[in-house]
């Protein structure tokens, strides 16, 4: 009984979050990033690198490579062997010079 009370209060978070994910993944195959940049934004947990990449990918679409490297290099400081934030922060260095 107790796990069912668990799951039955965990299972609105977990729908939530599965929504806003699709929200947010539509978004970018339509290239809505400003839109995506919205769900992000309304979700957001600085311990989440995924979280924290899919922002820095919006700005870069957009343009703004100043806000894609802080996304990248916040990145960078909940874990500062990312590969993929450190190839998009080279990549983004070169862009930008």
């Amino acid at each position: 009984m107790k796990h069912f009370l668990i799951a039955l209060f965990l299972a609105p978070s977990i729908v939530f979050a599965q929504s806003t994910t699709e929200e947010f993944e539509n978004f970018i195959r339509n290239y809505q990033f400003e839109n995506a940049l919205r769900v992000l934004q309304n979700n957001y947990d600085t311990l989440n690198i995924a979280l924290q990449q899919q922002e820095g990918y919006c700005y870069f679409r957009l343009g703004n490579y100043k806000k894609a490297i802080q996304c990248y290099e916040g990145a960078l400081k909940v874990d500062s062997t990312d590969r993929t934030s450190l190839n998009q922060l080279g990549q983004l260095y070169a862009r930008n010079n």
